[in-house]
């Protein structure tokens, strides 16, 4: 009865190490993947508001004024708001649009190093996912083809 009891010791001892060595990447890191896959998400919802406001100010013109309102807390807790009316050939418009872009590059650059963060299977599968919306906004006549 011991030498049962020893062997089942042993046997559950070594199902225990070979689990722990043999564990996936995957398993170990459920709820950091969802974490970054939520992050993901949000910075793809980020870049299509940018997107979008890039859209806006490029439509903007003498006829279609676009007004963009910022809002804001101080220190002191006070809502400040702006509102910046773009009118497609000002210099506020021009630097409206620099500043955009730049944060569509920064955000961007922040997407593709989340999903270079992935585990191979998941990141392949990310990379097809926003490859084929990319084509499908492009095939659709939604995008100019500019980054």
């Amino acid at each position: 009865m011991t030498g049962i009891i020893i062997i089942l010791g042993i046997y559950i001892a070594a199902y225990v190490a070979i689990k722990r060595r043999y564990r996936l990447p995957e398993q170990a890191a459920t709820p950091d993947l969802t974490d970054r896959l939520s992050r993901i998400e949000a910075l793809r919802e980020q870049i299509a508001a940018v997107q979008e406001l890039i859209t806006d100010i490029d439509l903007s013109s003498g006829t279609y004024l676009k007004c963009i309102t910022l809002d804001w807390e101080t220190s002191a807790e006070h809502t400040l708001t702006v509102d910046i009316w773009l009118d497609g050939a000002s210099d506020s418009t021009k630097i409206m649009r620099a500043l955009a872009q730049a944060r569509l590059e920064e955000l961007s650059g922040q997407l593709y190093d989340e999903i270079g963060k992935l585990p191979y299977r998941h990141r392949q599968n990310a990379l097809r996912k926003a490859v084929r919306r990319v084509d499908k906004t492009l095939s659709a006549g939604g995008g100019d083809g500019r980054a």
